[in-house]
């Protein structure tokens, strides 16, 4: 394996020419779906998988979720540094994609094949963090070359196509979880060797060079400034949305318990948000109407603060169907914004993808210690799931 790895490395091979060449579109979004399998898991169905299967309460689930977003937010920091650092003694950009992956894969064989709860947390502390070098890098690679609409569309494209994946991610864990809660782990090393193959075939060494010049249009100077300002607001808005989700998340499986749903019934109506987020993805990728404009802001902030909150409050299931689905709609409004001015405003580098992933990082650092504060510390009783506080 690491032959083979090594000989896609090769400068002299027949890609060479490919150095840095615009990367297929075809390639980078296969990447992204397959890749969204693991973070799809890796984020929202594996607390589901931790209470079925090793038993974690909601307050474990939220240290579980902690373990992650720290090691992902600290990876993601300095992923520039370490791919600059890996160049210089001659690993190319795709290599060290290649050899995370192979990393990926082996980290998410432990939870099943050791079978015990230390197993599942090593996974958190290896397999989660290592989708910090994954997506800067990734991005980079989408970016590289693209400018301007043709980066609106490869984005949209992007956003479409990871935002599907986690949706059947989580419909595949709702349908064997009750079969066997393993299967989902073997998934994702399955998933590794077909990125493995992909990026092989279609990826060339290194990104292409960040285009620096915009489209022609009036008072581009000041068009320049308010993207910006747009970057910011969505930034700080993106932070907010995966605080709230990863506050949530660790608790759901205890709430959603607490409202009569059991087993695969769990991930299934968890992913409603995700839905919603792939209907928003899809409507802005041909719509453009968004695009510098400060409305986004507005309605994308009002549906992640009241999804949230009705998803938590709710005195039933269908009420919190609605409120993941309202959260999910600004979720999918400020991601799809948030990479988008990230890119454009930033560089193809891999240090614009790693502040991009780096915010989603701190959300899913911060989200998990406010579960923490309102999350019970005793076990379930009887196979029951524990009512919160």
């Amino acid at each position: 394996m690491l032959g083979f790895l090594f000989l896609t490395n090769n400068p002299q091979s027949s890609q060479e020419s490919l150095q840095t060449a615009q990367t297929p579109l075809w390639a980078v979004l296969t990447i992204t779906a397959l890749g969204t399998w693991g973070t799809a898991i890796g984020w929202s169905a594996v607390y589901f998988l931790a209470e079925k299967q090793f038993g974690l309460t909601s307050a474990q689930n939220a240290w579980l979720g902690l373990v992650g977003g720290v090691g992902y937010t600290l990876v993601c920091l300095a992923s520039s540094r370490l791919t600059s650092l890996l160049g210089r003694v001659g690993l190319s950009h795709r290599l060290i994609l290649m050899l995370t992956l192979c990393l990926m894969g082996i980290t998410s064989g432990f939870p099943p094949l050791v079978g015990e709860p230390w197993a599942l947390w090593f996974f958190m502390a290896t397999f989660v963090p290592l989708q910090g070098l994954l997506w800067p890098i990734t991005e980079s690679f989408l970016s590289g070359g693209r400018r301007g609409r043709r980066l609106r569309h490869a984005t949209g494209g992007f956003n479409i196509s990871w935002s599907v994946a986690a949706v059947l991610a989580m419909w595949f864990v709702a349908a064997t979880i009750e079969i066997d809660p393993d299967w989902s782990f073997y998934s994702l090393a399955v998933a590794q060797v077909l990125m493995l193959l992909v990026i092989a075939i279609g990826f060339p060494l290194d990104p292409a060079p960040h285009l620096d010049d915009h489209e022609p249009k009036n008072g581009d100077r000041a068009d320049h400034d308010r993207e910006r300002r747009l970057l910011l607001s969505f930034r700080g808005l993106n932070l907010l949305s995966y605080i709230m989700i990863a506050a949530l998340s660790p608790l759901l499986p205890a709430l959603m318990g607490r409202l009569g749903l059991e087993g695969g019934a769990k991930p299934l109506v968890n992913s409603a948000w995700m839905i919603t987020r792939v209907i928003v993805f899809t409507a802005m990728q041909f719509w453009h109407g968004w695009h510098g404009r400060w409305r986004t802001v507005i309605w994308s902030f009002a549906c992640i603060v009241a999804g949230i909150c009705v998803a938590f409050l709710s005195p039933s299931i269908t009420v919190m169907v609605l409120g993941l689905a309202t959260f999910g709609v600004g979720a999918g409004g400020v991601s799809c914004a948030a990479i988008y001015y990230a890119m454009e405003v930033g560089s193809a580098e891999v240090d614009a993808g790693g502040k991009h992933e780096a915010i989603t990082g701190l959300g899913y650092t911060i989200g998990p210690l406010l579960a923490r504060l309102i999350a019970p510390d005793a076990p379930p009783v009887d196979g029951k799931p524990v009512e919160l506080k």
